[in-house]
C-alpha cells in the first residue's frame, strides 16, 4: 500500500514538473524581455550593484590603506553605511506609496525616488574622488559621505526595485530574477575592476570617479526611458489578474 501511495505521489510530482515546463514554454518572453522600461530597470539595478558590491568589498580597505585604520576600526566605519541604508530603504518605500496615493503618476514618483538612488550616490563618490585625491580630509568626512551615499541609494527601493511589479505584477518574479542575474554579474564585474585599478594606479579617487559614472549611467537609463504603463492590456490573457 504504502509503495503504490509514492508511486502515486511521484506520477503526480511528474505532472506538475510537465506543467510547469509547459507554463515557461507559454511565456510571452519576447514582450517580458526586449522592452524598454525593462532594461531602463536593468541599468539602474545594475549600476547600483556596481556601487554596492564595490563599497561592500573595498570599504574596510580604503579606510586601511587610507587612514592607517586597524582591521577592527576600519569595520567599525564600514559598518555605518548600511545601518543608514537598513533605515532609508523602508521609509523610501512609504514615501513614495504616500506620493502615488496622493494623485501623483507612478511613473513620476519611480523616476524621483530612482534619481535620488542614483545621483544622490554618485555627487557622494565625486566628493569622496576629492577628498581622496587630496592629502588633506577626515575618516570622519569620508564615512559621512559613505552613510549618505548608501542612505541615498536606499531609495531604490521604490525605484527600480518595484518597477518591475508596475510593469507586470503576475510576472514580476520571474523578471526580477532576470535582471538580478545581470546586475549581479555587474556587481561582481564593480569588484574586480576595482581591484585591477587598484592594482595598477593605487588611485582611490579613480575608483569612485569611476563608481560616479557607472550610478550616471544607470539613473539617466531610468529617468530617460522608464514608464510603468503595464506591459500587458486587460483584455491580454498575461495581464495581471
Amino acid at each position: 500500500k504504502r509503495g503504490r501511495e509514492e508511486e502515486r505521489e511521484r506520477g503526480r510530482e511528474g505532472e506538475r514538473k510537465r506543467e510547469e515546463l509547459h507554463d515557461v514554454r507559454e511565456m510571452p518572453w519576447g514582450t517580458l524581455l526586449l522592452n524598454r522600461p525593462v532594461w531602463a530597470a536593468t541599468a539602474a539595478h545594475a549600476a547600483n550593484n556596481w556601487g554596492l558590491y564595490t563599497t561592500l568589498a573595498w570599504l574596510p580597505s580604503f579606510f586601511v590603506q587610507k587612514y592607517g585604520f586597524d582591521l577592527s576600526t576600519s569595520a567599525l566605519y564600514s559598518t555605518l553605511p548600511y545601518l543608514a541604508g537598513m533605515v532609508a530603504a523602508p521609509a523610501a518605500g512609504f514615501s513614495a506609496d504616500a506620493l502615488i496615493a496622493s494623485g501623483m503618476d507612478t511613473t513620476a514618483v519611480r523616476k524621483i525616488m530612482q534619481g535620488v538612488a542614483s545621483f544622490g550616490p554618485m555627487a557622494c563618490m565625486l566628493a569622496l574622488a576629492s577628498l581622496s585625491s587630496a592629502d588633506h580630509g577626515s575618516p570622519q568626512a569620508a564615512s559621512a559621505l559613505f552613510v549618505l551615499a548608501v542612505a541615498l541609494a536606499g531609495a531604490s527601493t521604490a525605484g527600480f526595485g518595484t518597477s518591475l511589479q508596475d510593469l507586470s505584477s503576475r510576472f514580476s518574479g520571474t523578471l526580477y530574477g532576470v535582471v538580478s542575474v545581470v546586475s549581479s554579474i555587474a556587481g561582481a564585474t564593480g569588484v574586480y575592476v576595482t581591484g585591477e585599478v587598484l592594482e595598477h594606479t593605487g588611485s582611490w579617487a579613480t575608483v569612485f570617479a569611476l563608481i560616479a559614472a557607472v550610478y550616471a549611467l544607470g539613473g539617466s537609463a531610468f529617468t530617460a526611458v522608464y514608464d510603468a504603463t503595464p506591459l500587458f492590456p486587460r483584455d491580454s490573457k498575461f495581464a495581471d489578474e
